[in-house]
């Protein structure tokens, strides 16, 4: 059959099916074809084009098969697939407010924008939500700045402001700034359920609780640990193979060496409190109880060391006693000193009181040595010791002298007197009594009488002499000197006071 038009006005329909189910018109404005009865409208063909009015433009093209495809300005921007649908040119809109993608067979997943909370992926069904990539970036809505980045066998890094502040590693994660937690908030490490250690600020203090073993600060290689208050000021620096040091107010106070500990001020210790030295814990106690500083060494002997060591008093300044190497030992009264040690013995400044605190006990001088004798005769003429024989010994025991020994007579010329006056060492005690006598025996040998016809007798005066006259008178007769010659021996062994 030829082809032929069939012109129909607007408005005018052409009607098929029994119930005029199908109708085709144009009503002056748009054409129409309209399924108005029962059954559905089918296009049964292995390829349908959809083209615009002069045929020159593809609008919808569906293949037997194959895909369906839709067209912008005969552009392809959409078709279906074997394994779903694509977008080949543009941008995917829903221009409404809450309108969704959704996916899903119980609509799991969704995708849609809000007028207040900008896009969100809503995952409601079972499992989670996975975005696979090798290399994901979330940026702002420019595009110009990187927020989130996480890379296929790498990192995955966070950002602020486009500068990265959080990165993992292969061995953890690295920040770039602070990592600020809120008061009371902690920080918990290990693998413990409440943590094993934990960090956190209470708003007023700050602290560090170690839950597990022990809690250890290391530094390696050649590094320090420097332990510091207000910033600046140091409190505790810990040197690699070398010292520890304490400080006071940014000053140094304690530092630890090789043989031990230094410091620079003072030990502070409460009373009864002890510094305990030795290996037994309690060798040597020094402590203050209270009342009493004491000083307590319980093994073997308390030894000091030094070459000038002095004792004194609280307030520094009286000398208790002082010790000096290769020297004198020196002991004070009110830092007056009153003993001495010497190369020879000892020298005692003030007396020696033996049996009782009192003047009668008191030993207050001792000096022995060797003077030399003169002989004086009571009335006239002189006589000479001679120079070789004439030192007598003498011991001064607190006020008794003790004479002994012998002198020789050299030359006499014209002895006269009932007394021969041998001199003292020291001055004798003026007594008028028998206690202030000369007490002990004189030999006179070549002399006119016999040698034990002599004897000694006191002074009257306190004088630096003794007398010797013959025993059977009394000292004002007789003629003592005119018995002496050159050749006479005098032996004396007698005491006196002083």
């Amino acid at each position: 059959m030829a082809l032929t038009t069939i012109n129909r006005p607007d408005d005018q329909k052409a009607l098929f099916g029994t119930g005029n189910d199908l109708e085709i018109y144009h009503d002056g404005t748009n054409s129409y074809i309209k399924d108005v009865g029962t059954g559905a409208l089918v296009l049964a063909t292995s390829k349908l084009s959809v083209n615009n009015a002069a045929s020159n433009e593809e609008l919808i093209v569906a293949y037997q098969n194959g895909s369906v495809e839709l067209f912008y300005d005969n552009v392809k921007h959409f078709e279906t697939t074997a394994s779903g649908a694509k977008v080949n040119t543009g941008n995917l809109y829903l221009n409404r407010d809450d309108a969704k993608i959704i996916f899903g067979a119980s609509d799991d997943f969704s995708i849609y924008h809000t007028a207040s909370s900008g896009t969100i992926f809503h995952d409601n069904g079972p499992g989670g939500l996975l975005l696979r990539t090798d290399d994901c970036y979330i940026q702002n809505a420019a595009g110009d700045e990187t927020m989130i980045r996480a890379a296929q066998n790498g990192a995955i890094k966070l950002y602020y402001d486009n500068v990265k502040k959080f990165e993992t590693t292969s061995d953890g994660v690295l920040l770039s700034g602070h990592v600020k937690i809120p008061d009371d908030s902690e920080l918990r490490l290990g693998s413990a359920a409440s943590g094993d250690i934990r960090a956190f600020h209470s708003s007023d203090n700050s602290y560090i609780q170690n839950y597990t073993g022990d809690l250890n600060i290391q530094a390696f290689n050649t590094g320090d640990i420097n332990l510091k208050v207000n910033e600046s000021e140091k409190a505790v620096i810990c040197t690699v193979n070398g010292a520890v040091e304490l400080y006071y107010d940014n000053v140094k106070k304690l530092n630890t060496h090789s043989n031990g500990i230094t410091l620079a001020g003072h030990i502070n210790m409460d009373d009864n409190y002890k510094l305990l030295l030795g290996s037994s814990g309690s060798d040597l106690e020094i402590y203050h109880d209270g009342t009493n500083s004491k000083i307590h060494n319980a093994t073997g002997t308390l030894g000091f060391r030094a070459d000038n060591l002095h004792i004194n008093n609280a307030a520094d300044n009286e000398n208790l006693a002082t010790f000096t190497a290769d020297g004198a030992v020196n002991l004070y009264y009110d830092n007056s000193k009153k003993f001495e040690t010497i190369s020879t013995g000892i020298n005692v400044t003030g007396g020696i009181r033996l049996g009782g605190n009192n003047t009668a006990n008191e030993l207050d001088d001792y000096e022995e040595g060797i003077y030399t004798a003169t002989l004086t005769c009571l009335t006239s003429g002189t006589i000479t010791v001679d120079s070789s024989y004439d030192r007598l010994a003498y011991t001064k025991i607190g006020r008794v002298v003790y004479i002994t020994g012998r002198i020789r007579v050299d030359a006499v010329s014209s002895p006269s007197g009932a007394q021969l006056r041998l001199n003292l060492p020291v001055a004798s005690h003026v007594f008028n009594y028998d206690a202030g006598r000369v007490t002990g025996y004189v030999y006179v040998q070549g002399g006119s009488k016999d040698i034990q016809d002599y004897t000694s007798m006191p002074t009257a005066g306190g004088n630096t002499f003794i007398q010797i006259g013959f025993a059977d008178t009394d000292d004002s007769t007789g003629d003592v000197c005119a018995g002496i010659d050159s050749n006479t021996l005098i032996a004396v062994n007698f005491h006196y006071v002083t």
